[in-house]
């Protein structure tokens, strides 16, 4: 089987695909960012739906959790409705057979990967699925850890820098710091599950993770500029792409997250169009690379063959 092609995305764009040698238009990157922004349909049920974030005023936190994902996930159950347990990648893409233009592709990925861990569809997959999957790597890896926990406790200054306010965000900047320190003392992988689908903790994490977002952004305004819509200044983007809880990721605030708090990542990217699945390389590190798969606009925790 073959492996697809590989894009180093360290810095997005504007750089030579590895394989053809081809500059990345940015014009198609804008139209590929809004498709994405508008088709994601698969959201999550939740027992607190109607619940709205205190953090800041007039975004829900439950707005996007209507509809169940029992029928979608064999893994959907009670406890486990934001952040799956791991299982199976031939099951998962059993759940996928009906979606021919991606089976073959995903049934390629069986060569590198044996397992997935997925994320509840509710707008904020990629930042949930990046959180949960880089700290579980850390698990056990204290040294590793400090350097991150350094990491997250620099980027307060770094939101400062942008123009937020400490009220805006020092719940979950203190959330996220402390789900760090449990981390570095306990080490479990369940116990990390679990707090991952605590939504008091899961969503204070990916709602100061999209803060740590924007200010990269706005730090790095001039470079992020010709990769949004052009009716759309960086404050818009910021405001209207990031933000939100509900707001869908795509290359352009990966690339500032990763860059911002250095996490290495691989996203396996799967459309319908590319004959092969397309590897992007967002940031490279000491530590251990997350692997992402991305298809029909969601993301999902892979598992490499080497980490079993």
């Amino acid at each position: 089987m073959e492996q697809g092609r590989t894009c180093s995305i360290i810095i997005p764009f504007n750089i030579f695909n590895n394989t053809t040698g081809s500059k990345i238009d940015p014009k198609e990157t804008k139209k590929e960012s809004k498709g994405t922004q508008e088709k994601d349909t698969q959201l999550c049920n939740s027992t607190n739906k109607n619940k709205t974030s205190t953090d800041r005023p007039g975004i829900s936190r439950w707005s996007g959790r209507k509809a169940s994902v029992s029928t979608q996930h064999s893994w959907a159950v009670a406890s486990y409705l934001l952040v799956s347990e791991k299982y199976d990648i031939v099951r998962f893409i059993e759940e996928h057979d009906k979606d021919l233009m991606y089976l073959d592709k995903l049934q390629d990925l069986q060569v590198r990967y044996y397992a997935v861990r997925a994320t509840c569809a509710d707008g904020s997959c990629f930042y949930r699925g990046l959180a949960y999957a880089y700290l579980e790597i850390l698990l056990g890896k204290s040294e590793e850890l400090k350097g991150f926990r350094e990491r997250v406790s620099h980027s307060r200054d770094e939101l400062l820098a942008a123009g937020f306010t400490e009220d805006r965000f020092k719940q979950n900047y203190d959330t996220f710091i402390s789900l760090i320190d449990e981390s570095e003392k306990d080490g479990l992988v369940d116990n990390l599950l679990r707090s991952f689908n605590q939504p008091e903790i899961s969503d204070s994490v990916v709602q100061y993770l999209r803060l740590v977002t924007s200010a990269q952004v706005r730090k790095r305004g001039d470079f992020y500029m010709p990769f949004i819509d052009e009716e759309q200044t960086i404050e818009d983007f910021c405001v209207q792409n990031v933000e939100p809880m509900v707001a869908l990721c795509d290359h352009v605030q990966i690339s500032a997250l990763t860059q911002a708090l250095t996490i290495p990542l691989i996203v396996e990217y799967v459309d319908s169009l590319d004959k092969d699945v397309i590897q992007h390389v967002f940031s490279q590190g000491a530590s251990q690379s997350v692997y992402m798969l991305y298809e029909q606009n969601h993301y999902t925790v892979l598992y490499k063959r080497e980490q079993v």
